[in-house]
């Protein structure tokens, strides 16, 4: 299959790993200051995460892949 390597509109983990990071940037309480902190907060917030939010990710994925074929790597609406 002939498609960019690093097509974003293929890349099932963006969307979750930029809410991630917007959960702990925003943060109510403190922010971590440590590595420790910071894996203690990451492992929080992936936990917290909406397991409805990912399946529905993997069950759009036929739906991303086709759009991408069809644009012959182009642009797509993801």
């Amino acid at each position: 299959m002939n498609h960019p390597a690093t097509s974003p509109d293929l890349n099932l983990a963006e969307n979750p790993i930029g809410q991630l990071k917007y959960q702990i940037m925003n943060r109510r309480d403190r922010r971590p200051t440590s590595l420790a902190g910071l894996r203690a907060a990451l492992d929080w917030e992936w936990n917290a995460y909406p397991q409805a939010k990912l399946a529905h990710l993997v069950d759009r994925f036929p739906r991303r892949l086709e759009a991408v074929r069809s644009a012959a790597g182009g642009l797509t609406r993801y």
